[in-house]
């Protein structure tokens, strides 16, 4: 590691920050240094070190000196889609909402929910920072696209989709979502709009790890006659199933 990073080590290592990796220079005219620290979270599931403390942290090693971002990851470095949605949520707090992985190989495809409308040049810097990030791990960028702008099912089209197959597994629905040209960015993001579902009371988990839709859910979806009725076209998935 070069010399020059003495200081910026010792500075960091004095705030009990844990360094992962190398520290890398960005080429571009910024010269940001980007350092990968481990983060955790608590018996409570907050992030430690926190956001707040990383940015007063950014703040004070600037004045110093040093214009650093932080990569954020878990301390052994095995939860990607985790350490990709902390640096992000970290950088990029105002806009960004959520981040979502979806690994093909050595490829990963980026999935951002926003909090609001992005400008190019903001959409720019979140790719930017996503493709140093997974660089680091050895991974190259591939699809990088907000949530809320793609063809991702909406929690009525999920919930068509597992009234008819029901009862069923997260992975059964994603792959009918996927059959019928839905995008569905990661496992973890249906994980998640299931179980916020499952909050609201529209599906219920069942044994085995399948789930179904609630009476309510089910009533609210109504029916139609004729060849559309959902009815029909439950009997005709299961036929297919082998039920």
């Amino acid at each position: 590691m070069p010399d020059d990073y003495s200081q910026l080590l010792a500075m960091l290592m004095e705030r009990n920050l844990e360094v992962i990796g190398s520290i890398v220079k960005d080429s571009g005219p910024q010269g940001i240094t980007f350092v990968r620290i481990a983060v955790r979270r608590d018996a409570e599931n907050k992030q430690r070190p926190s956001n707040r403390l990383l940015i007063d942290i950014k703040a004070a090693l600037k004045d110093a000196g040093h214009d650093v971002e932080f990569l954020l990851s878990d301390s052994l470095g095995v939860d990607v889609e985790g350490g990709l949605r902390a640096t992000l949520m970290h950088a990029f707090g105002p806009e960004v909402r959520n981040v979502f992985l979806s690994l093909q190989g050595s490829v990963g495809n980026v999935w951002v929910e926003s909090k609001r409308a992005l400008s190019e040049s903001a959409l720019n810097a979140i790719r930017g920072r996503a493709k140093i990030y997974l660089a680091e791990l050895t991974l190259e960028l591939g699809a990088f696209a907000l949530t809320n702008a793609e063809n991702v099912p909406s929690d009525t089209v999920v919930l068509k989709v597992l009234r008819q197959i029901a009862p069923a597994t997260t992975e059964q629905v994603v792959q009918l979502l996927v059959e019928r040209g839905f995008d569905v960015p990661s496992d973890d993001w249906m994980k998640r709009r299931l179980d916020a579902l499952r909050k609201v009371g529209k599906i219920v988990w069942l044994t085995q790890g399948k789930f179904a839709c609630s009476l309510n859910a089910t009533r609210a979806l109504g029916t139609i006659k004729g060849r559309g009725s959902p009815d029909i076209s439950r009997l005709l998935a299961l036929a297919r199933k082998g039920r």
